[in-house]
């Protein structure tokens, strides 16, 4: 080492090198857990797009199979489909028209709207939770 390199090892060695400016680690904290916040979110929304995919996939097989076993209409064959509408009005009234099917749908539109409701309030919940984190 030369004269130089021990002057600006000595200067270097003198600052204090520990400390950093005032309010850096909160900032960085509160940017982390925005962060983590930000990443539960994507998750929570992720998986709930892959479970409304799932229902909508058992949906489609439930209503083929409805198709195929109740109705008589092959999926396949779609060309004769027209040909076979006055027997599935027919078939559609006997299905819907009977007391317990109502009866089915008024239950099913009831979850619909309790769910529907479960969401809004938990995402109120939450709006409101993330709000009170941030003041």
């Amino acid at each position: 080492m030369d004269e130089m390199d021990k002057m600006l090892k000595d200067a270097f060695s003198g600052m204090d090198n520990g400390s950093v400016p005032f309010g850096f680690s909160d900032k960085i904290g509160n940017k982390i857990a925005a962060e983590a916040v930000k990443r539960a979110d994507r998750e929570e929304l992720v998986k709930n797009i892959l479970l409304a995919v799932l229902f909508a996939v058992l949906f489609l097989t439930a209503l083929l199979l409805l198709n195929k076993y109740y109705f008589g209409i092959d999926s396949v064959r779609i060309s004769g489909i027209i040909s076979e509408m006055p027997d599935f009005g027919s078939k559609m009234r006997n299905l819907f028209g009977s007391g317990e099917s109502i009866l089915w749908m008024v239950i099913g539109m009831n979850v619909a709207l309790l769910l529907l409701a479960e969401r809004i309030m938990s995402h109120r919940i939450s709006s409101k939770d993330k709000k009170n984190t941030e003041a």
